[in-house]
């Protein structure tokens, strides 16, 4: 029987409330919910601790408030600090007050965790804290009447407790409130919140949910680490994307690894190159391109950035595979819009991947098998908490398939690939960082023994990271970059021949970032870009070749930048970034450069003279500004809308003679003859997240944008591009509109997660001149290569079991433009043939399914091998989707188009993952 007579009285004279309560068996988290309705009392603890066994008689009659709640909670081990109305739980001692109350004086910043005091913490709450705790209070500086409605700056780092890894897309978010922030590619995050107490949730995919009760008086620092949810580790969830759309300023998209492992495999490999084609506004021309398209841009208007490291080409096979080890990934972010001053060099997007520091506590070892490819990625300590390191290798063993295909010249080839990874991380005093990394890539094939080709990737790079002051942070880095590919070809010993190619890149980043308040949040630096290609070379094979040697000369530049920022909160609702970019770019000799006359085509008839240029002369110079513009409207807590404008310059483009991207595409430097490119992009977006339930929610987003750039490349008809010393005869230049809209519905959370999207954009090129010779198309806007209207995606993942989830991805998309023969006659004795305009034509639709099954290992933590199994088929409905029209006269004489399918079957493959 429960006897219970409580009520709120205070005594006469004194500020301190009585308690008077009666109340058999009451149960601790009933008592705390009685003082909090009574007394107006805030209380916070780890709901861990709190348990239903922890119930006792209660018997208070006109107690002091304090006394009462010391001894109620005593009787199960715990103490509190009281800070009225706020009252924590604590286990173990009971923390000293650093000040005494009503006693307010002007301090240095102190930043402490209150139940880390020196002098009164338990062995227990500390490897909490080491461990990754949910649960922590901290107060920054001391309170005083003045301070009241100030606002304050809290700064950090979220890092994984386990790995000791910076967590990338992790929201910091003030319970019950709309602001909030993600933490950027660094796992950095800075957050404003009102003086007084707030308690900041920090969440994360696969991560325990912390919560820390921070008490603002000044700015602070403070580090977070989160723990493993070992009942969500394994969930496909991506929370951090959908948070991340409605708080972040500028216009990117963070590409949640976790995700892509378990929802993007393709011929049993993770690849982010495919993901990232999931993407709205994001497409290839080709299912196996070695490149990909973003909102109407080419695939050389696209940087890829690994640890600052350019990156010239991103696929294995010619397309097949993605070039970079997911194992190494730590986090992707895809700046399609909104681009902030600090970047730039492409028109259309940058691709910024970041790598895995190893572990500086403990090793580990994890790979994965297939019936193509194989990986296996090492981590660890190199000196404990100072030193880590990490490498991986993939390679595949695909000859064995190509020994099973019917044509005797494919079983009478070979083809292979590896890529090799390797970083240092070194932690050194008072907060300074640097990391080294290391990366190669090689892909090799040889088609009937006849024709060779290769090409490879290298790329180093250093970066070092430091907090100047409390307001002043500073990065470096320095690479370098370089592209090889190579071609031999013997199939008529009279005319065999080797050519190469090779591109170098040498770069420097400086980077500083000034926070002072809401109004005034800097970022400025400086780079510099030294390029250095080699053009091509060609040179006879065989002593039956009667190929002429020719080696064209170097080509040098020097690209540099200063760019300025400032991000800018001006109220509640209203966010912007302004910015400005100015870049210069210099072509320097020694060269070679070929004048023609005025008024008509460039071509060797119309040559009119040479002009030599010795070493580091400057041959011709561009240069100009790139504004940046980008503000946040914020509707209410579940809604916003984004809007932003820049401007971009890119001097160097990709010279292809093919259709679609090759690896033997190669770059070309801005000349006399060459100007740099120039765009110009606007965009606007729509951002709602509708909650379903206190753990899943919806999210809507709705973004446009449009797009002009002049100066694109194209190329006259016959064009002859490798090794041509006389280039600019075969090059025009012309303008580009694209515009689209795209629409995503996603789900972040529960057994079915994943993301549906639309897209509906155009990209027109338009080459007009005074000379025929330089129009296409009579002068009128035709669609590009890559323009598809309609494209489609949906990622579906689905937890059938707790160890049991399949995977689908459904893609369609409107057929690529295609130029096709119209007509077929006799002229003269000879075949001709008539072509309509350029890209008049499409090929038919395209429409891909992949499944996916992955049975997870169990799930215990001191499991020493975690593994998993999964059972993969490429287009489960063995549709033919044509990657290409080629035409060829039949016996009759008749001349035939047929079609090239890449997929045409369904393929299987099953693929071994493992972690120790």
């Amino acid at each position: 029987m429960i006897l219970a007579i409580y009520s709120a009285a205070y005594c006469q004279g004194s500020d301190m409330p009585r308690l008077s309560l009666q109340r058999d068996s009451l149960g601790l988290e009933e008592f705390i919910q009685l003082l909090e309705e009574d007394y107006q009392l805030r209380f916070y603890y780890n709901p861990a601790w709190i348990t239903d066994s922890l119930s006792s008689n209660v018997n208070y009659d006109n107690v002091e408030l304090i006394s009462g709640i010391k001894d109620y909670v005593g009787q199960f081990g715990f103490g509190i600090y009281e800070d009225l109305p706020d009252v924590y739980i604590t286990r173990g001692s009971i923390p000293k007050k650093e000040f005494a109350r009503n006693f307010y004086r002007s301090l240095s910043e102190v930043s402490y965790v209150i139940t880390e005091v020196t002098d009164t913490i338990s062995e227990e709450v500390a490897s909490e804290k080491l461990n990754g705790s949910e649960f922590e209070m901290v107060q920054f500086g001391n309170p005083s009447p003045d301070l009241s409605g100030n606002k304050y700056y809290i700064r950090g780092i979220v890092l994984d407790s386990e790995t000791g890894q910076s967590i990338i897309g992790a929201t910091v978010q003030i319970a019950g409130a709309s602001t909030g922030t993600v933490t950027d590619i660094n796992g950095n995050y800075n957050l404003v919140i009102p003086s007084g107490q707030n308690e900041i949730l920090y969440r994360a995919v696969g991560k325990k949910t912390a919560r820390r009760m921070v008490t603002a008086y000044r700015n602070g620092t403070l580090d977070v680490s989160l723990a493993n949810d070992y009942k969500l580790i394994d969930q496909v969830t991506v929370f951090g994307q959908y948070n991340d759309k409605l708080s972040r300023m500028d216009g990117a998209e963070q590409l949640d690894v976790v995700v892509l492992k378990k929802s993007i495999m393709i011929l049993g490999e993770t690849d982010i190159l495919k993901g990232l084609m999931t993407m709205p506004g994001v497409q290839a021309a080709s299912e196996v391109a070695t490149g990909y398209n973003v909102r109407g841009g080419s695939t050389d208007q696209n940087l890829v950035l690994l640890d600052d490291a350019p990156l010239m080409n991103l696929s294995h096979f010619f397309g097949f595979f993605s070039n970079i080890n997911a194992d190494v990934v730590q986090g992707i972010e895809l700046y399609k819009s909104g681009m902030p001053s600090s970047m730039g060099g492409r028109i259309s997007s940058i691709l910024d991947i970041k790598s895995r520091t190893g572990d500086y506590e403990k090793y580990s070892l994890q790979g994965g098998i297939s019936p193509i490819s194989a990986n296996i990625t090492f981590d660890g300590p190199i000196l404990k908490d100072r030193i880590s390191f990490i490498g991986s290798g993939r390679s595949t063993y695909s000859d064995w398939i190509l020994r099973r295909v019917g044509d005797e010249r494919v079983k009478n080839s070979s083809a292979s690939f590896y890529d090799i990874f390797g970083k240092i991380g070194v932690k050194l005093e008072n907060n300074h960082n640097l990391s080294l990394s290391f990366y190669k890539s090689q892909d090799y094939f040889k088609f009937d023994q006849i024709q060779t080709q290769e090409y490879s990737n290298l790329a180093f790079s250093s970066v070092y990271s430091t907090q100047l002051s409390e307001k002043t942070s500073y990065d470096a880095s320095l690479s370098f970059s370089s592209y090889n590919s190579s071609l031999s070809d013997e199939s008529v010993p009279t005319i065999s021949m080797i050519s190469s190619y090779k591109f170098n890149q040498y770069s420097l980043n400086n980077r500083f970032n000034w926070k002072s308040n809401r109004w005034i949040d800097l970022r400025f630096g400086v780079s510099g870009i030294l390029y250095d290609i080699q053009p091509g070379s060609q040179n006879p094979l065989g002593p039956e070749s009667i190929v002429e040697p020719l080696d064209l000369d170097n080509e040098r530049a020097i690209e540099g930048s200063l760019y300025i920022q400032n991000d800018q909160t001006v109220n509640r609702w209203l966010k912007l970034s302004y910015g400005l970019r100015y870049t210069a770019y210099a072509y320097m000799g020694p060269a070679v450069v070929f004048d023609y006359n005025e008024g008509v085509t460039r071509s060797l008839s119309s040559l009119k003279d040479t002009s030599m240029y010795s070493k580091g002369e400057l041959i011709k110079s561009y240069s100009g500004p790139e504004f940046r513009f980008m503000g946040k409207i914020i509707l209410d807590s579940k809604s916003s809308f984004k809007f932003s404008y820049n401007r971009t310059r890119q001097y160097i483009g990709l010279v292809s003679n093919t259709v679609l991207p090759a690896p033997t595409d190669f770059w070309k430097l801005s000349n006399t003859h060459i100007q740099p490119k120039i765009g110009d992009i606007v965009s606007l977006g729509y951002f709602r997240n509708v909650v379903l339930n206190p753990s899943s929610s919806l999210l809507f987003s709705l973004e446009a944008y449009y797009r002009y750039t002049k100066n694109i490349l194209d190329y006259k008809t016959g064009a002859e591009l490798f090794a041509n010393e006389h280039i600019e005869t075969e090059i025009i230049q012309g303008i580009n509109r694209s515009y689209g809209i795209e629409f995503q519905i996603s789900r972040d959370k529960g057994d079915l997660t994943g993301w549906l999207n639309y897209t509906y954009a155009r990209s027109l090129n338009r080459f007009w001149s005074e000379l025929p010779e330089e129009k296409i198309n009579n002068g009128e806007y035709f669609p590009a290569n890559y323009d598809k209207p309609h494209q489609m995606n949906l990622v579906a993942n689905y937890d059938l079991f707790r160890r049991l989830r399949i995977s689908t991805n459904i893609h369609y998309s409107t057929g690529r433009p295609v130029t096709l023969p119209e007509t077929a006659f006799n002229y003269r004795g000879s075949k001709r043939i008539q072509f309509s305009d350029r890209n008049q034509f499409r090929l038919a639709d395209y429409f891909r399914t992949d499944l996916t099954a992955t049975i997870e290992g169990n799930y215990k933590v001191n499991k020493i091998i975690h593994g998993s199994l999964s059972f993969s088929v490429v287009n489960i409905t063995g549709r033919n989707n044509p990657y290409s029209i080629f035409f060829d006269y039949n016996e009759r004489g008749q001349l035939k188009a047929y079609t090239l399918a890449i997929y045409g079957v369904p393929i299987f493959t099953i693929t071994y993952k493992f972690k120790i």
